[in-house]
């Protein structure tokens, strides 16, 4: 007789468990992994806001649940993946470490004390060792789910951050995929990424190499919309020999790039345009890492000085590349107007110095297509 299979997946109350104090949990800090595949990146809160939280801590507030999942396997050394709760929870291990102090406004409700204000934790606990007797003692609200099955804790991190307006990038990444795994690795690993000049906010990075991922991929002009990019993430959910080749000469070439533009880091402020330097580098990169350098910061130069002349004087072609940088930049029709602008434009270089009005129109685009 056919006997059903039934997923194991178990939720255990709040504080039905003993141990589970702040520094109990402090102590288990290098068992739990803060970045399991469906989490955040770190960094959303601000200084700020670290410090309102453990002012509530301090001051004996109640605070939501932490959502943990239970492993039942220890892979990589891990106990616990934060499901629910990441800022929190790396708040107060922060402030145990002296990462940093409460807020010069801080008021110890309890009598109006501002003693404690601007101090460090190891400062506290040095002159009122019993205020942080009872922070370390202070008992967290954490929700255990035990299961292996991760789609489950997947369903349950959407659910709880329903709330939160995920962004398409979040949603993305949270998919246990191969390819995230990959792409994720390769953010943390390659020096690029130290080099551009936004932050990783909310994957903001990931984003990036998902869509210079997906021209790779194509090996030609592509738009980069969220269903595209879903798509290419959906495909490769295992490893794959296509993929693989792919993810190599990408971060090949982005070790090429950091070559390129040590030094010029500010012209990787503006996050449209880079896929589009990429590609360009892709197509004309022998080698000659100092000239290719050169002709983009001076094609930066020009555009820039083109943006301060009166509009009857300016280039019709470079307001137009600004303008593809801002209005529908994923789409595959900007992507290839701004190469064929780029690329135009290098040619002319290559022949001698480039100005403003070097090239003026396109024969093979319509800028109005």
């Amino acid at each position: 007789m056919y006997k059903e299979e039934i997923t194991l997946f178990e939720i255990i109350p709040t504080r039905t468990e003993p141990n589970q104090t702040i520094f109990d949990w402090y102590k288990r800090k290098e068992k739990i992994n803060f970045n399991p595949p469906y989490q955040r990146v770190s960094g959303l809160w601000d200084l700020s806001g670290k410090q309102l939280f453990i002012d509530s801590l301090i001051n004996g507030f109640d605070i939501p649940k932490f959502y943990v999942h239970r492993m039942l396997s220890t892979e990589k050394g891990y106990l616990y993946s934060i499901v629910d709760g990441k800022q929190r929870m790396q708040s107060i291990f922060d402030f145990i470490g002296n990462q940093f102090p409460l807020s010069k406004d801080f008021v110890l409700y309890e009598n109006g004390s501002d003693k404690l204000a601007g101090k460090y934790y190891e400062e506290i606990a040095s002159s009122y060792p019993k205020i942080i007797n009872r922070f370390d003692q202070y008992v967290l609200d954490v929700v255990q789910i035990i299961t292996e099955d991760e789609e489950l804790i997947r369903e349950l991190f959407l659910r709880l951050n329903e709330g939160v307006n995920l962004n398409n990038s979040e949603k993305r990444l949270s998919k246990n995929s191969y390819l995230n795994e990959k792409i994720k690795e390769i953010v943390n690993t390659n020096k690029f990424f130290e080099m551009i000049q936004f932050k990783n906010r909310r994957y903001e990075h990931e984003e990036l190499l998902t869509k210079i991922v997906l021209l790779e991929h194509e090996e030609e002009f592509v738009s980069l919309s969220k269903t595209n990019l879903d798509k290419l993430i959906e495909r490769y959910v295992y490893s794959d020999e296509k993929i693989d080749r792919t993810l190599y000469s990408v971060n090949s070439l982005l070790e090429d790039m950091t070559e390129i533009f040590e030094g010029r880091e500010p012209i990787l402020s503006q996050k449209s345009i880079i896929p589009i330097y990429y590609l360009f580098v892709k197509r004309n990169y022998r080698g000659n890492s100092k000239q290719i350098a050169e002709f983009l910061i001076t094609f930066e130069d020009i555009r820039y000085e083109n943006r301060k002349l009166d509009i009857s004087h300016s280039n019709p072609i470079l307001i137009e590349f600004d303008r593809l940088n801002q209005q529908g930049a994923n789409s595959k029709n900007s992507i290839k107007k701004r190469y064929t602008i780029i690329e135009d434009f290098y040619n002319v270089f290559l022949t001698g110095k480039i100005k403003i009005n070097a090239v003026t129109e396109l024969n093979d685009i319509d800028l109005d297509e």
